[in-house]
């Protein structure tokens, strides 16, 4: 208090010492790493979010080329199956005419040894030393 009893306002002392520096410094620190990490965040956010949209569609054209792939391989499943029957088939007839050829070849043989005998009695009996 003062002389006449009155309160007197505290003087400020303006002076700026190391601690409050370094202080100030380290802050001002602090807060740029902050925003530098929400910035880098953010951005890292963004790329993830186009990465994620490319993958997408990435997979949905290979669920699309799957889909192509499963019909393709159906198709061949059953162009498989038409193939095994038409070699089964084809192998039924060819045994079939496997037996029909030598059922017409043994009566050429008869035939033959027919057509022989009538001719031996056609010409008659040959004399023989």
């Amino acid at each position: 208090m003062s002389e006449n009893g009155k309160m007197q306002r505290p003087t400020f002392k303006y002076e700026i010492n190391l601690n409050t520096i370094i202080t100030l410094v380290g802050f001002g620190a602090i807060v740029f790493g902050w925003g530098w990490s929400a910035s880098n965040l953010s951005n890292a956010q963004r790329q993830d979010r186009v990465d994620i949209d490319g993958l997408k569609t990435s997979v949905a054209s290979l669920q699309t080329v799957t889909e192509t792939n499963k019909q393709d391989i159906a198709g061949l499943k059953q162009r498989t199956n038409w193939l095994e029957n038409g070699a089964s088939a084809t192998a039924t007839a060819l045994h079939e005419q496997e037996k029909a050829i030598a059922g017409i070849a043994s009566d050429v043989r008869v035939t033959r040894e027919i057509v022989q005998r009538l001719d031996d009695k056609r010409r008659g009996p040959t004399s023989q030393p």
